[in-house]
């Protein structure tokens, strides 16, 4: 029997600047190893998610960063999703 496995896709936003690129990696390291391929969009530099996903559905996204109910971001009010 044949089965066809698609490999699951993570969407994971940086939206602060001190979210170490250790912590990025980590993420990517532990969704590799589940064999999950992980794109990261880091808003901190002026990247946009609409430009990342290029019309491409995720099934998990991660964010990552301080946030509050008003949103996501640093606290100076430079990067907000």
């Amino acid at each position: 029997m044949n089965s066809i496995y698609m490999r699951q896709t993570l969407l994971l936003i940086k939206a602060s600047q001190d979210v170490c690129n250790d912590e990025i990696n980590t993420i990517r390291s532990v969704s590799s190893i589940h064999q999950i391929d992980t794109a990261v969009v880091d808003l901190t530099i002026g990247e946009t998610i609409g430009n990342k996903i290029n019309g491409h559905c995720f099934d998990l996204i991660y964010l990552c960063g301080h946030g509050n109910f008003h949103g996501m971001g640093t606290e100076d009010g430079s990067v907000v999703t």
